[in-house]
């Protein structure tokens, strides 16, 4: 994992959190000794991935993945998984009446709160805004 990469991005020291400059992909390119900024973008999205499955495999977030199974002009269909573990569910959008509806539960969301369903929902609402629907995501919130 390229930490270095991830906190002079974001502006901080990476030992001890201290506030720092931030840097331009270009420049950390140049820094690494990378080809481009768009080799040193890929090392910093790929280093935060890395960083979110250690926490979720810790206990420290949860995580939602989507999968898009079925998109038509009445309607938006995603898989959602939760904790990156069991059976996928299935959430429905009617783009006519604006409604979702929880088709099936995903294994590991059985609570009464189901709170990756809630994420998933709320996920795609954003998406709806930006009226975009891509066929995969992940995300990942706190406990």
């Amino acid at each position: 994992m390229n930490r270095d990469i991830v906190s002079l991005h974001l502006g901080f020291c990476e030992n001890c959190f201290r506030p720092t400059e931030k840097q331009t992909f270009e420049a950390l390119a140049l820094r690494n000794g990378r080809r481009s900024a768009q080799a040193a973008e890929n090392i910093y999205y790929g280093s935060l991935n890395q960083m979110r499955e250690e926490l979720t495999e810790r206990g420290f977030l949860h995580t939602v993945r989507l999968n898009r199974m079925k998109k038509t002009k009445t309607a938006v269909v995603y898989a959602y998984q939760a904790d990156n573990d069991g059976e996928w569910g299935e959430i429905e959008y009617d783009c006519k009446t604006g409604n979702f509806r929880i088709a099936k539960l995903a294994e590991l969301d059985l609570t009464k709160s189901q709170p990756f369903a809630k994420q998933a929902i709320r996920r795609i609402r954003h998406w709806i805004q930006r009226e975009v629907f891509p066929k995969k995501d992940q995300l990942w919130f706190p406990l």
